[in-house]
């Protein structure tokens, strides 16, 4: 079966069956093992209304699993609008992957997967597009698909993401919250602590930071030292 966001696990990484051609249909040569990336995947996200956000390729649900579990990113959507950018005296529009809010400060995010040739051309297109963006106050985020996989932030978003559906105590967030503006706990080593310690009260504790309880910093990825900066009793969805 294929990979997917849903959080079950599959028995494979990869499902592909083998359709027979009728008799009389040749294949077509200029196809044959040509690796198709524009199927598209879906991705349910915590952030703002319950739906499935949907992913042109599949590598694009590393970033959706990053923005989803970065508590700065307060919205975010892959079904973004084109932008009409100026090239040689004409115009072409820009659709970028990614809409992203960050408190007030709004950007988009082009994802470039691996192996795309780089030219002149596409470097003069890259440098419109980014005018056009400035040209409006906001900012055009590109990242290479090696630039996404090797990100720091990734491993914690996708354990954050596999333990988002775990049973929390009633009242934890409340309990907390009362921890934090009392004994001020910085690390999310501390958080455990007074959840009792052990593996249950971590995977709950993970449960939390997913669903926007606590907000820790994964720039350093996630462990006991994790950067605690804010406990909430209130999760995104409020």
């Amino acid at each position: 079966m294929r990979l997917h966001r849903l959080g079950a696990n599959t028995p494979a990484k990869n499902w592909t069956p083998a359709f027979t051609v009728p008799r009389g249909i040749a294949p077509n040569r200029a196809k044959v093992g040509r690796k198709n990336t524009s199927i598209m995947s879906y991705y349910p996200t915590l952030k703002g209304e319950p739906r499935m956000e949907g992913l042109h390729r599949y590598f694009h649900a590393n970033m959706a699993t990053i923005l989803d579990a970065r508590f700065e990113v307060t919205a975010w959507t892959a079904a973004t609008v084109p932008t009409n950018c100026e090239w040689r005296g004409g115009l072409f529009e820009f659709t970028p992957d990614f809409h992203v809010l960050e408190g007030q400060e709004r950007h988009s995010i082009r994802l470039i997967r691996k192996g795309s040739a780089r030219s002149e051309i596409r470097a003069e297109r890259h440098a419109a597009v980014d005018r056009a963006y400035r040209e409006v106050g906001e900012r055009l985020v590109v990242v290479t698909e090696d630039e996404l996989a090797a990100d720091v932030r990734l491993p914690a978003a996708n354990e954050l993401f596999y333990n988002r559906m775990r049973d929390i105590p009633r009242g934890m967030p409340e309990i907390l919250v009362d921890e934090f503006s009392g004994t001020c706990p910085t690390t999310l080593g501390e958080l455990h602590a007074v959840m009792g310690g052990g593996d249950l009260a971590w995977v709950q504790l993970l449960c939390l930071v997913a669903l926007g309880y606590v907000h820790a910093s994964l720039d350093g990825g996630l462990d006991d030292r994790t950067p605690v900066h804010a406990v909430h009793e209130l999760g995104y969805r409020r």
